[in-house]
């Protein structure tokens, strides 16, 4: 990403140049003087930044390792532990790239990195996204089965032990669990809900399972084109739906004018012994709060 920047920013500075020159041929010596410094002008601004190209910004960090994700461009990571090695999940936006793994041109979909040893990353495998690579496919989240630590439970309380599943969407057409207890031969376990118009920032909350699915279906005659599904994914293969959520003048019944834009999406902020549900919406900031289903 650093480099394509880069390269944007040199392309810019050659371009203004360029802008320059072509004013500057008046034939004048007020005109070449012009000519001669913006010429100057944009040869410095490449060399600056060919200097910092071959440099990098940091504070408190040093950067060890990269990972190229087979050229694919990214949106959202998630980083667990599973067992003794950290894995990577990654969802992608629109594409088409070579997988050196399969030798096949697939769509993009989440790839699966392993980041145990940070100096090397390694790409375990990519699972594509909807034929066509021409829809968004950036949203992966990641919950481990029932474990028990000093501090109590933890994990999906209905999943099988020892085990970790991966929440993505498939493009703007559904929602998938799949099992990635063995990261380098995930298993597809079921399609939560299909059939949809478009998809956004999911949430699932690991220790309850309720998960929080921005989705649209034009069927269902919602006033926006994304509000919020709620399931139980406690148990993986076996998704229960609980309910649609949205503000005042999002839902089908609704006599709200004008309806309140899109949700994008939902966080979980812990407050005492309850918890408070936030919805954010699409230019707006925060829709609304509430008490979250699950307590």
């Amino acid at each position: 990403m650093r480099s394509t920047q880069h390269h944007l920013m040199i392309g810019r500075g050659i371009l203004i140049g360029g802008s320059m020159i072509m004013k500057g041929r008046i034939g004048n010596l007020r005109h070449g003087v012009i000519w001669c410094a913006g010429a100057l002008g944009a040869l410095t601004f490449a060399a600056e930044v060919a200097q910092a190209a071959a440099s990098e910004d940091a504070l408190n960090m040093v950067r060890i390792g990269h990972a190229d994700l087979q050229g694919r461009p990214a949106y959202e990571p998630t980083a667990i532990q599973q067992g003794n090695r950290f894995i990577l999940y990654v969802g992608h936006h629109q594409g088409n790239f070579l997988n050196p793994l399969t030798q096949a041109i697939e769509p993009d979909g989440t790839s699966i990195v392993d980041v145990t040893n940070p100096a090397n990353p390694r790409q375990l495998f990519h699972i594509p996204g909807p034929p066509g690579g021409n829809q968004d496919n950036s949203m992966v989240r990641v919950c481990p089965g029932p474990y028990y630590t000093t501090d109590g439970p933890h994990g999906l309380p209905n999943a099988t032990p020892g085990h970790f599943y991966m929440l993505r969407v498939f493009g703007s057409q559904a929602h998938e669990i799949w099992d990635t207890t063995n990261p380098s031969k995930p298993v597809f376990v079921t399609t939560i809900v299909s059939g949809l118009d478009a998809t956004h920032k999911n949430w699932w909350e690991c220790d309850t399972g309720i998960a929080y699915l921005v989705a649209d279906k034009a069927s269902e005659g919602w006033h926006v084109n994304q509000h919020i599904k709620i399931y139980d994914l406690s148990n993986p293969a076996n998704p229960v739906y609980m309910k649609d959520y949205g503000l005042p003048g999002q839902n089908p019944n609704s006599s709200v004018s004008p309806a309140p834009r899109a949700c994008m999406g939902r966080f979980r902020c812990p407050k005492g012994t309850a918890s408070i549900s936030l919805t954010v919406s699409a230019r707006t900031g925060w829709c609304r709060s509430s008490t979250a289903p699950s307590c």
